[in-house]
């Protein structure tokens, strides 16, 4: 992380990964042979894929920042860290800023044998960890940047953009059964509180009314915005509705939706990027790993074998 974040700041200027590169390659006085070892998938050198850890764990920390698509500089945060020290960056070290901390709190996931681990922490794993718990450990590190990032994503992206990304992200979780005529982006300012409508049926009987909302996380949908949701459900007669948003629900408008007789389901910016993730939204599958493991029917039917065991164990 250093070495990047030391390019970067001798830059002066936004760098690209692929600019930048070379100059830490060279820095680090790396021959052909290290510059061309891939990672066992095949599918990408050691050597970016550790430089592109490095710039997701600075940029979670701040001390450096995406300018636009492709594009990062330092932070003046990212200055004052190279000249605190000239140890290396560590995780250790990112914690010190709250942001880093926050992202890896966020991150944390259930069913592993580690409570409280985060996927940074998980993908560290001791060498006592079986090949199998570092496969999942290694994707669940992954996913947890993926997740992150689709939701930057989708809070930068234009109002009619994301509206279209929901109501694509609902067709592919089966509401309309995937006919594109029965689902629709209004695609208007003053909606009313609808932005999308899902058709269920061909006649248009059962209807699903959506609002999207692209907030920042820090800024909430209140019960207010539900209010206003469920006033135009009502003038268009709709019994269910889904409201979406990048940021969170607060308590008083999730106590709201219980107490309103329709069906309104919240989804709020971690529910999201889960479900854009599950059906592919926004993402697209980068390499398939195949698993295997021995196959004990193959060699029920050697009998001769299992005579001579039986023999030797006798």
């Amino acid at each position: 992380m250093r070495p990047l974040l030391e390019a970067t700041a001798t830059a002066g200027a936004e760098v690209t990964m692929k600019g930048i590169a070379p100059i830490i390659a060279t820095n680090l006085l790396l021959g052909p042979d290290e510059l061309a070892e891939m990672l066992p998938s095949g599918r990408q050198t050691t050597f970016m894929n550790r430089l592109h850890w490095a710039k997701t764990f600075l940029d979670r920390a701040r001390v450096i920042n995406s300018t636009r698509r492709g594009h990062f500089e330092i932070t003046d945060r990212g200055r004052l860290l190279l000249k605190a020290s000239g140890a290396p960056v560590s995780m250790a070290v990112l914690s010190q800023f709250p942001e880093y901390v926050e992202w890896r709190e966020a991150s944390k996931t259930t069913g592993n044998d580690k409570p409280g681990a985060t996927p940074v922490e998980i993908a560290q794993a001791a060498d006592s960890d079986t090949p199998d718990e570092k496969i999942a450990a290694g994707l669940a590190a992954i996913e947890a940047e993926l997740r992150s990032s689709l939701l930057a994503r989708f809070q930068g992206a234009s109002p009619a953009f994301f509206e279209r990304t929901i109501v694509q992200l609902l067709q592919a979780m089966g509401f309309s059964n995937g006919e594109h005529n029965l689902a629709l982006a209004t695609g208007k300012s003053g909606d009313g509180g609808i932005d999308g409508i899902i058709h269920q049926d061909a006649l248009g009987l059962d209807a699903i009314y959506v609002q999207a909302k692209r907030y920042a996380t820090g800024n909430g949908i209140g019960r207010p915005d539900i209010q206003k949701f469920v006033g135009s459900m009502t003038g268009e007669s709709a019994s269910k509705g889904v409201f979406v948003t990048t940021s969170h629900f607060s308590a008083e408008a999730r106590g709201y939706v219980e107490k309103v007789q329709q069906r309104i389901v919240l989804i709020d910016g971690d529910k999201l990027s889960n479900l854009a993730l599950r059906y592919n939204i926004g993402v697209r599958t980068k390499a398939v790993v195949e698993l295997k493991s021995l196959d004990e029917d193959f060699f029920a039917d050697d009998v001769m074998a299992a005579d001579v065991t039986e023999v030797y164990e006798a």
